[in-house]
């Protein structure tokens, strides 16, 4: 039996590990870098859904919140959704936030680890481009939020 790959990245943003957390977790924030809203209670054991704004959003992802220690550790399970909304090919996202103490901060490093993924899939593929460009959106948005034209 062959090990599933892993997808592991690391971002610096000037910001705290409660605005990052915000960033993660507060469809005000996703929708404006996702374009899409993570919506749950972050409670573990609760439902995680990511879907477009609106009452006709449709949903893309869903999952269960696996850990979450705010502002530090947040993971949940991901699947992807068919064309009925149901559930398929799990995988495990895994956000540590961690303050850094360096001149002008605050800072903090956020490590991103998406495992548990199938290799040579299509998910694989996507969340190689993908999640660097989201998280660089969060940067963006929580360092320059009116690039964004965002007001927190």
């Amino acid at each position: 039996m062959s090990e599933k790959p892993s997808f592991v990245y690391t971002i610096y943003i000037h910001a705290t590990p409660e605005q990052v957390w915000q960033g993660l977790t507060d469809p005000e924030f996703t929708r404006v870098y996702w374009m899409q809203e993570h919506v749950s209670d972050w409670q573990v054991g609760s439902r995680w859904e990511l879907k477009f704004p609106g009452e006709d959003g449709k949903i893309h992802n869903v999952g269960e919140i696996l850990e979450s220690d705010k502002p530090h550790r947040l993971s949940y399970s991901w699947a992807l959704t068919d064309d009925e909304g149901k559930p398929e090919r799990t995988s495990k996202v895994l956000f540590e936030i961690e303050p850094q103490d360096w001149p002008g901060g605050p800072w903090v490093s956020v490590k991103l680890s998406h495992t548990e993924l199938e290799p040579g899939s299509d998910m694989l593929m996507s969340i190689s481009f993908g999640w660097p460009a989201l998280l660089s959106g969060l940067k963006t948005l929580l360092e320059r939020p009116d690039l964004m034209g965002f007001t927190p």
